[in-house]
């Protein structure tokens, strides 16, 4: 964690001088060691190109597998936190569909974030 807020930093000149690609490199570096919240933050990096190049390619990737992470909790432990972090992963996704023009995909996304609150 303390990589990815580092990587934060780095990013916004906060603490140190700003460097994206120092930033990006940390973030990236904390997606693979597996946090969650590095993998939404390189998805809304790569979707908005905040930092990098804007690539809806990859925010998709990192979005899945934040998506993934995020449910396998949900599952393990329906947790109010682990929903809420579920529910905007979700989120995100649907809008990034929506975005892209896959209205269908969106509209599925929209129905698994509203089962979330059925429950």
């Amino acid at each position: 964690a303390d990589l990815y807020l580092m990587g934060l930093g780095a990013l916004e000149g906060i603490g140190c001088e700003r460097d994206c690609k120092r930033g990006c490199d940390m973030i990236l570096a904390s997606t693979l060691a597996g946090l969650l919240d590095a993998k939404k933050q390189l998805a809304f990096m790569y979707r908005f190109g905040k930092g990098v190049a804007r690539d809806p390619q990859s925010a998709a990737k990192w979005t899945q597998d934040a998506l993934v992470q995020a449910r396998a909790a949900f599952e393990k432990d329906p947790s109010r936190e682990n929903t809420l972090e579920l529910a905007g992963v979700y989120g995100f996704l649907a809008s990034s569909r929506e975005e892209a023009g896959e209205l269908d995909r969106a509209r599925e996304c929209y129905e698994q974030l509203c089962e979330l609150w059925r429950d």
